[in-house]
């Protein structure tokens, strides 16, 4: 059972993998059109993040939160970075990962969105968390100092909340170690993560989870999504894509956020009200 929910509570919605293909661009601009989302991970080496550039600019120019979804699996700038996740966790977890190669795939993600930008990201996560790997983490937070030392962008926190094997395994490999890291240097961060989930499930199922979600939700807390606009043979996740997007568009996820007096806010402004 959830504890009942505290009203007021400020959640932040994420938009990731931003630049995938032009559905997951729509449904986001989409999303930030109707004020249910307050952030966007982009994929810097995916097939539509350039000409997602404009739609970028403009969530940016609204004052939302625009970030950089590092991505070390399936679309790196890099040739020589992509492997499988189970490689990259096992070459993690046994120090045996190219560290010259993991700071200029770092180096060349940041540098490709101040290109499309103009200025640094709002925050850096990880696509498939490989941000809180150990020595992914280290080389990130070492570059993100470096080049925003003024002005550091927020790093999600993969705590999980509630039961179930999925969040419980994304929060184990490095999760604790990369709050720490990021408490340590000074970064603003999540306090929770919400969203994890299967993509195997239709509309009222995907509406209950939402309900689970907000209902044990806190203030600064992260709800992640993965939505898309229209049909993408290629993309293995489409369905999943689709449901969200149809749920997260629809007057019930409205009223889920009424009755509980749930707000939703950029992650920046959200830690600038907590002090944190």
């Amino acid at each position: 059972m959830h504890a009942e929910p505290r009203l007021g509570a400020m959640l932040c919605l994420v938009v990731d993998d931003f630049g995938l293909h032009t559905g997951v661009n729509d449904a986001a601009q989409r999303l930030t059109e109707l004020g249910r989302v307050h952030a966007v991970g982009a994929l810097v080496g995916a097939p539509a993040f350039v000409a997602g550039g404009a739609v970028l600019r403009r969530i940016d120019a609204e004052g939302l939160d625009v970030g950089l979804h590092l991505d070390l699996t399936e679309r790196p700038l890099l040739r020589r970075s992509s492997r499988p996740l189970s490689q990259i966790v096992i070459e993690a977890y046994t120090r045996q990962l190219d560290r010259r190669l993991l700071r200029l795939e770092i180096c060349a993600q940041l540098d490709a969105f101040e290109a499309a930008l103009g200025h640094g990201p709002a925050f850096v996560d990880g696509h498939q968390h490989v941000h809180q790997l150990p020595g992914v983490r280290e080389a990130l937070v070492t570059e993100l100092k470096q080049r925003y030392g003024a002005r550091l962008p927020w790093l999600r926190c993969t705590q999980r909340v509630g039961p179930g094997a999925k969040p419980w395994l994304i929060s184990a490999l490095g999760g604790a170690s990369a709050r720490k890291l990021a408490d340590k240097n000074g970064f603003g961060r999540n306090r929770r993560l919400l969203g994890v989930h299967n993509f195997r499930c239709g509309a009222a199922k995907y509406a209950q989870l939402l309900t689970n979600w907000l209902s044990a939700g806190r203030d600064g807390d992260l709800l992640m999504c993965h939505p898309a606009l229209g049909s993408q043979l290629h993309d293995p996740l489409a369905a999943a894509r689709a449901v969200e997007y149809s749920v997260l568009t629809g007057q019930l996820f409205l009223r889920m956020l009424q009755a509980r007096g749930i707000s939703l806010w950029p992650m920046s402004q959200i830690l600038e009200r907590l002090g944190g």
